[in-house]
C-alpha cells in the first residue's frame, strides 16, 4: 500500500500553484495537492494519508478548513497521529513504524514539519526500510514568494548518500561487498534502461563484479583467489587517467569521495602480485590480512590465517625457494605450534562439532594480535628460541616382539617415549627401556583389547596427543614396525593429529635375521628404513 506520511503546522498557508511531478493544481495545503497528485496514479484503496500533528495543530484552521474537509471529499483513507513539537527523531521513527506495514511504498513529506526534522529524515528514512522493508521517497515542497508557486523537491538523493556511505563503510571496514555491489549493479543498470541517454558508464560494471568476488574471497579465506581480486581492484583504480574514477564522479559522485580511502584499505593486504609467491611483500600483506580479520573481530578467520602465516615465515628465513603451497613442504616446516591456537583453529574448522573446547574468546585475541604485532624477523626470532630447546619423542607400536622397538631407540635416542600396546606387552618395557639404555621419559598407552578394540581408538588417540603436547615435543619418529594391525592404524591416527608444527619421521626397523635367531636374542640393533612424507 502507499502510505503518505506528512505534517501541518500553524503558519499562514496562502493560495499557491503546486508543481508536483508532472502534475499541477492550486491549493494552500501542500499536503492536499500531493493526495491529489498520487489520486491520479493509485486507486484510493490502496493510499491512506497519515499526518503527524501537535495539540496546536489539530485545533487550527490549517488542519480543520484547508485539509480535512478536502480529504473527506476526496473519500481519502487517513488518520492523525498526534505528537509534540518537542518529539525526539528515536520518538518520532516509533510512532512511524506503527503505522508502516511491511513492504509498504512510503512517501515522506517534509514540508510543513519541524525544521529538524529534513536534517534526520536519511537517518529516519533507513530506520522504516530496515524494520519494515519499505521504499522511501522523500519529498519537500519548497515556496517561492514571487511567483506564489511551491515546487516539489525529490530529496531521495539524500536517502541514497546514506546508502552509498553505508555501503562503502561496510567493505572498507568488513569487506562485505554486497550492499555496495548492488548500489553500483543498480546505478550502471539505470543508465541503460533509459532512452535518450546520450554518455553511459562504460567501466562502471567491472567494478561491481570485482567487489562481488573480492568479497567472497575474503569470507572463504581463498588466499589464491584474494591475491587475484584484490590485485583486480588496485589495478582498476590504478591505471593513469583512470577512466573509473572520471565515471564514479559522473555517474556514481555519491561513491566518488569515498574511493580513495577504501582502495588504501586494500592496498595494505596486495601484495602487488597476482599469485602467492614467497617473499616480504607476501609476508607483509599476510600480516595485514591478519590486523584485517581482527579488526572485523573475525576470529575464525584470523585463526585459519595466522598458523599458515607462522608456517610461511619460518619458510621464507629458512628456505624462500619451496614451493609455499606444497603440502609436504608446508607439514616439513617446523615452529612451536601452540595448543590454544590448534584446539580452537581445530574447534573452528569444524564448526564445533568436536569433543575440542574452544577457549576463551579474549585469550584467543589477545595472542592473535600478539602474533599480528610483531615484524616476520622478530616472529621468527621468537619460533628459533622456541625450537632450539628440541625435544625428541619416538611413537611406537609394541607386541610381543622386543627387537624392533630396541632397534629404534637405540638409533635416535630419544628424550621422550610414547608407547602403544597391550597389557601383555607391556610387560617386556622395562627390559626392552634397560637393554637400549633409555632412561627419557615415556608413556604408555595400554589398549585392553589389541586385535579388535576399535572403541578404543579416540581414547589412545587423544592420550597420545596430550603427552606429546606436555612434553613440549617439536620432533617425532614414528616406527611402523610390531605391534598388531589395530596398534599400527593407532599410531597412523596419532600421526596425522600432530604432524603439523614439528617434524615428522616415518620409520620401519629391519632385522633381517631368520625369526628364530631374533626370538633367541632380539637385541640386536637392526637397520632403519625411512619412508617417504605422503
Amino acid at each position: 500500500m502507499l502510505k503518505i506520511l506528512t505534517f501541518l503546522g500553524t503558519g499562514k498557508y496562502d493560495p499557491v500553484t503546486d508543481f508536483i511531478d508532472d502534475y499541477k493544481t492550486d491549493h494552500p495545503s501542500f499536503p492536499v495537492a500531493l493526495v491529489e497528485r498520487y489520486l491520479r496514479d493509485n486507486p484510493k484503496k490502496s493510499m491512506e494519508v497519515t499526518f503527524f500533528l501537535t495539540p496546536e495543530v489539530k485545533s487550527h484552521e490549517n488542519w480543520l478548513e484547508l485539509t480535512k474537509p478536502h480529504l473527506e471529499s476526496m473519500d481519502v483513507k487517513y488518520r492523525v497521529v498526534e505528537i509534540t513539537s518537542n518529539i525526539t527523531p528515536i520518538d518520532l521513527v516509533k510512532k512511524m513504524l506503527e503505522v508502516v506495514d511491511e513492504g509498504d511504498e512510503v512517501v515522506l513529506d517534509t514540508t510543513h514539519s519541524f525544521r529538524s526534522i529534513p536534517i534526520t529524515v536519511s537517518i529516519i528514512s533507513l530506520y522504516l526500510r530496515e524494520a519494515k522493508n519499505v521504499n522511501v521517497r522523500m519529498l519537500y515542497g519548497l515556496f517561492d514568494r514571487k511567483s506564489e508557486t511551491t515546487t516539489t523537491l525529490d530529496l531521495t538523493n539524500v536517502i541514497e548518500m546514506a546508502d552509498w556511505l553505508y555501503a562503502a563503510r561496510l567493505f572498507k571496514e568488513y569487506g562485505y561487498s554486497k550492499p555496495l555491489g548492488e548500489l553500483v549493479e543498480k546505478r550502471n543498470r539505470s543508465f541503460y534502461t533509459k532512452e535518450n541517454i546520450k554518455e553511459r558508464p562504460k567501466k562502471l560494471n567491472n567494478l561491481q563484479g570485482t567487489l562481488r568476488n573480492l568479497s567472497t574471497a575474503l569470507r572463504l579465506g581463498s588466499i589464491r583467489s584474494i591475491r587475484e581480486y584484490v590485485r583486480k581492484l588496485i589495478v582498476l583504480f590504478d591505471k593513469p587517467h583512470n577512466d573509473l574514477m572520471n565515471e564514479l564522479e559522473t555517474f556514481a559522485p555519491e561513491l566518488y569521495p569515498l574511493t580513495p580511502s577504501m582502495i588504501e584499505r586494500y592496498k595494505k593486504i596486495d601484495s602487488g602480485k597476482k599469485t602467492v609467491e614467497l617473499d616480504e611483500d607476501e609476508l607483509n600483506a599476510e600480516r595485514e590480512l591478519l590486523k584485517f580479520y581482527l579488526e572485523t573481530e573475525d576470529l575464525g578467520m584470523a585463526l585459519r590465517l595466522a598458523r599458515e602465516y607462522l608456517v610461511n615465515v619460518t619458510l621464507y628465513k629458512q628456505n624462500p625457494k619451496e614451493n609455499v603451497l606444497d603440502r609436504k613442504v608446508r607439514e616439513s616446516v617446523i615452529f612451536p605450534e601452540e595448543p590454544l591456537i590448534r584446539e580452537a583453529r581445530n574447534h573452528v574448522a569444524h564448526f564445533g562439532f568436536n569433543e575440542d573446547n574452544l577457549p576463551s574468546q579474549e585469550k584467543i585475541a589477545e595472542r592473535l594480535k600478539g602474533i599480528a604485532e610483531k615484524a616476520p624477523d622478530e616472529l621468527f626470532k621468537e619460533c628459533e628460541r622456541a625450537v632450539s630447546g628440541s625435544v625428541k619423542a619416538v611413537l611406537s607400536p609394541l607386541g610381543t616382539s622386543k627387537g624392533a622397538l630396541f632397534t629404534i631407540l637405540k638409533h635416535f635416542t630419544p628424550d621422550v617415549l610414547v608407547v602403544v600396546t597391550s597389557k601383555q606387552a607391556a610387560e617386556n618395557l622395562p627390559e626392552i627401556l634397560e637393554k637400549a639404555g633409555f632412561d627419557g621419559k615415556h608413556h604408555v598407552m595400554l589398549v585392553e583389547d589389541p586385535f579388535t578394540g576399535v572403541d578404543e581408538v579416540e581414547k589412545v588417540v587423544n592420550g597420545a596427543r596430550r603427552y606429546l603436547e606436555e612434553d613440549n615435543v617439536n620432533e617425532v619418529v614414528i616406527n611402523l614396525t610390531g605391534g598388531t594391525s589395530l596398534l599400527g592404524y593407532m599410531v597412523e591416527r596419532i600421526r596425522e593429529g600432530i604432524r603439523h608444527g614439528r617434524k615428522i619421521t616415518t620409520v620401519l626397523a629391519v632385522d633381517r635375521r631368520p625369526y628364530e635367531e631374533q626370538k633367541a636374542n632380539p637385541y640386536v640393533v637392526g637397520e632403519i628404513l625411512e619412508l617417504p612424507r605422503r
